[in-house]
């Protein structure tokens, strides 16, 4: 799960869990992949497989951020809710993997 940008993680201190972002979420399973491909190590591959789960739920709210009924991405949850923006950005990270 990706690190939220509520603030920045200092050595040892708490971990922001909000807002999370799909950008980020690319971003993981983008690294995995290339890891996978460097290695052959299929744990890297299921490391990726994890990070496309994101997109599913497998995010701090545990909601799915992909609205497959019209084919957007979600901008991320926030701490009370999910963020119902569907940006490019948001958009192109799930499409990128789809």
């Amino acid at each position: 799960m990706p690190t939220g940008n509520q603030r920045f993680y200092h050595k040892g201190g708490q971990i922001s869990y909000f807002d999370q972002q799909p950008v980020e979420a690319y971003s993981l399973l983008s690294a995995c992949l290339d890891a996978y491909r460097a290695t052959h190590d299929p744990t890297w591959y299921e490391c990726a497989d994890q990070a496309f789960d994101w997109f599913f739920g497998r995010n701090a709210l545990g909601v799915p951020v992909y609205d497959k009924v019209i084919g957007g991405c979600r901008d991320g949850p926030h701490i009370d809710r999910l963020n119902e923006n569907q940006g490019a950005e948001a958009t192109l990270s799930f499409l990128r993997w789809r």
